[in-house]
């Protein structure tokens, strides 16, 4: 599995700032209703366009590791989520571990990434992504082969 280079990174932070926007928002539940027919439509999840984006860029720039057991992680996440200057201070591998767990997590309970969207927890994951982008300390450009 590749591992992300400084250009994948950038790829991921240059969505930040929209993200960051006021009237952005991440994702709703259409709620439960009943058809012209009387059936009832169960609640959907509608993801917006960014956020799409987003996840595929993950998923594209190599930040979600298959090789990661992210499932066998979940209280070490948990502690970041609760802990906020922790993320804060995470180094590039943890911000990767805790990617890879939200996107895995969403897989098996719809709705995971959008309550870690809405208590600030994956916002404060990409700041801390882009600090250490700007820093230098995520990992370097891939080698040119000649």
């Amino acid at each position: 599995m590749p591992k992300p280079s400084r250009k994948d990174i950038a790829a991921i932070v240059a969505l930040l700032p929209a993200m960051e926007a006021a009237d952005y928002e991440f994702g709703h539940y259409d709620p439960m209703r009943q058809d012209e027919m009387g059936y009832w439509i169960w609640p959907a999840f509608r993801t917006p366009e960014l956020t799409k984006q987003w996840i595929q860029a993950l998923w594209d720039h190599h930040m979600v590791d298959c090789e990661f057991d992210a499932g066998s992680w979940g209280m070490e996440a948990k502690r970041y989520g609760e802990h906020p200057e922790a993320v804060a201070l995470a180094d590039f591998t943890t911000i990767r571990q805790l990617l890879t767990y939200h996107i895995r997590a969403d897989r098996f309970v719809e709705g995971h990434l959008l309550g870690a969207w809405c208590n600030g927890h994956l916002l404060a994951v990409m700041r801390r992504l882009a600090e250490l982008h700007e820093g230098g300390a995520c990992p370097p450009a891939r080698p040119v082969r000649k």
